[in-house]
């Protein structure tokens, strides 16, 4: 993975253009090459999973090319461990998502369709275990808020289900979907003083806080590679993820505070609860 993108690039140059149309893309040597091409790239896709998941040795962060894996992350990966704080787990998202990222900025196709095809599988790659690598990471500081937010949804879920099977929803199926919703805050472990709670104890000085610790943990994983005009670019398209992730976990909880607890409140509120940060404000968090 190191080495591919000068190998290929030197080959290239050796060789006329491969865009369609051109009249290249069937010439032997370049029939000979591309095969050789996919053969190289499937190769170092299975090496380097082979890697993250059962070589032994420490962790995945840190230098750009191939990395060493950690012995139990084939275990973790399966879905066996649910523990978002499973370093086995992060260290198989950390290895992917660098290697990946170094794929994408390295390799240039050229028009080539074999290398643009393993482009294309290095982009997915990186957009899933760079979403499923930020997922774990933002609950450290954000836990008890989406635990909350999916334990409601997970509520509001079912609340919605039961009440289609009843003859009320079939005759008026807004109210009786709307007076489902509002029977969750009736609950005491989610009822409206337990929102509110929540939604106090993550006011703009916690999220701050949070948002702050999480950028450290991020530059400790990505930050420190050979090439640090790439760590650092890397750790911003993760940084940009982080923001993301961020507005998801607003716009969940609005709208549940919107639907269960009444509506109203002005921004982020409802019934009297009100999200006590912005969006925007996280944005600029991490763009510091």
């Amino acid at each position: 993975m190191r080495t591919f993108p000068n190998f290929s690039a030197t080959v290239e140059t050796m060789l006329p253009p491969t865009a369609t149309g051109t009249g290249n893309e069937t010439l032997e040597v370049r029939l000979v090459v591309n095969e050789s091409y996919s053969k190289l790239n499937k190769a170092m896709w299975e090496c380097l999973n082979f890697i993250a998941k059962d070589e032994p040795g420490s962790t995945a962060a840190g230098h750009g090319g191939i990395h060493v894996g950690n012995a139990s992350a084939a275990h973790a990966i399966a879905g066996n461990n649910n523990d978002p704080e499973d370093k086995v787990a992060l260290n198989y998202h950390i290895l992917l998502i660098e290697n990946m990222n170094h794929y994408l900025e390295e390799v240039d196709s050229r028009s080539n369709p074999i290398l643009q095809e393993w482009r294309s599988r290095a982009s997915e790659d990186l957009a899933s275990h760079l979403a499923q690598y930020t997922d774990a990471i933002i609950r450290r500081p954000l836990g008890k808020w989406l635990d909350f937010v999916e334990s409601t949804e997970a509520m509001l879920k079912s609340v919605v289900n039961n009440n289609s099977l009843s003859s009320s929803f079939a005759d008026n199926p807004s109210s009786a979907g709307a007076a489902g919703a509002r029977s969750i805050s009736l609950r005491p472990s989610h009822s409206r003083s337990t929102a509110k709670k929540i939604l106090s104890t993550y006011d703009s000085k916690e999220i701050r806080k949070g948002v702050e610790t999480l950028k450290k943990r991020i530059e400790k994983h990505f930050g420190d590679g050979d090439d640090m005009v790439l760590a650092r670019s890397l750790v911003g398209k993760v940084f940009a993820e982080c923001t993301v992730r961020y507005g998801e976990a607003w716009e969940r909880m609005r709208g549940l505070v919107e639907r269960v607890y009444g509506g109203g409140g002005g921004e982020g509120g409802g019934g009297g609860l009100e999200i006590e940060w912005r969006k925007e404000e996280v944005g600029s968090l991490f763009k510091r």
